[in-house]
């Protein structure tokens, strides 16, 4: 993978800057390969922005074959709305979270015009930190952050919603085609792991759940039915067997990431991408669960002052990511 950002990183930086008035950060990347993107993936991005300045969703289209972003359209938001996660329900819908905690429905056109569709009942109190989408129902959703309560939301169903209240801030959530896609899992900062099973109704106690012996754990994603891979604010990954409780099988120090802020597994290449501070690792995950290092992606500098910048990244196909770094957004193979 190459270490430097790609050629069309600093298109959208300059956009956000000169176009927008906006010196903003970029988070929520997430990816649409649905029939209205026959040049390439399309990407959303929101912005957060200091000082309540107005916010934005941005629509481009990332390709690495084509060598750059486009940028396709933005949307103007209230002041303050701060993106904080964008995830698709199908190629002209986005489910969006900002502000403090409201959801909101974007439709994107074939003209590739971004507009409002619609704002979801008060579900939260505070920020949301993560949206899942059930992949084996994109109708139903789970969603939790700040206010520790972990929402199961079923759009076909309104009546069946279910708030589960959770001990501790909710870090990350994830609902895979694992398990029969029934059973969404989520992590907790204080170090807590859990899965829920969704047939049942109400549904009850969790189905598993383990506690790390340690703190800021603040991402997960599970790669079958029962592996699942942990990721730790000072770096650490651990990847544990639900058949045989919290006992950590195997762990290792992101040698790229010093505080992990996302994970996400791609089926296709069976790798783990790992984003954060400062940068981006992608590891291949071998037959017995353990971990080595593909490739990574991290500047040689971080922002004046010392501070370092955080990494978003998704994979846009089974050999290349899209990430964004502050202002900055860029393609890069592996």
């Amino acid at each position: 993978m190459p270490g430097s950002l790609s050629a069309g990183s600093a298109n959208l930086g300059h956009y956000l800057k000169e176009r927008l008035g906006a010196d903003a950060k970029l988070v929520g990347t997430d990816f649409n390969l649905g029939p209205i993107a026959p040049l390439g993936a399309m990407t959303m991005v929101g912005t957060d922005t200091p000082g309540g300045a107005p916010e934005f969703l941005i629509l481009t289209r990332t390709d690495p074959a084509w060598g750059g972003d486009a940028i396709l359209s933005h949307l103007r938001l209230a002041d303050g709305e701060d993106v904080r996660d964008i995830q698709w329900v199908h190629p002209e819908l986005v489910l969006a979270a900002m502000g403090e905690g409201t959801l909101r429905f974007i439709t994107v056109s074939s003209s590739r015009e971004m507009k409002v569709h619609g704002t979801l009942p008060p579900l939260h109190t505070a920020t949301v930190r993560e949206i899942a989408i059930n992949h084996g129902n994109r109708a139903q959703f789970a969603s939790g952050g700040y206010d520790r309560i972990l929402n199961l939301v079923d759009l076909e169903r309104p009546d069946a919603l279910q708030s589960i209240k959770q001990e501790g801030v909710i870090g990350s959530i994830r609902w895979p085609l694992c398990n029969q896609n029934v059973c969404p899992s989520l992590t907790l900062d204080d170090g807590t792991f859990l899965i829920y099973d969704t047939r049942t109704r109400p549904i009850g106690p969790p189905a598993f759940k383990a506690t790390m012996g340690k703190k800021e754990l603040f991402s997960h994603d599970r790669y079958t039915d029962h592996n699942v891979v942990l990721g730790f604010g000072d770096g650490e990954i651990q990847h544990i067997d639900v058949r045989v409780t919290d006992r950590v099988l195997h762990k290792v120090q992101d040698p790229f990431v010093e505080a992990i802020g996302a994970m996400r597994w791609s089926p296709d290449g069976g790798t783990l991408m790992v984003s954060g501070i400062p940068g981006v690792t992608i590891w291949r995950v071998k037959a017995d669960g353990s971990l080595g290092i593909l490739g990574h992606q991290r500047p040689g500098t971080g922002k004046p002052g010392g501070e370092l910048t955080a990494y978003n990244a998704d994979f846009s196909d089974a050999s290349s990511i899209v990430w964004t770094a502050g202002a900055a957004m860029g393609t890069t193979h592996y």
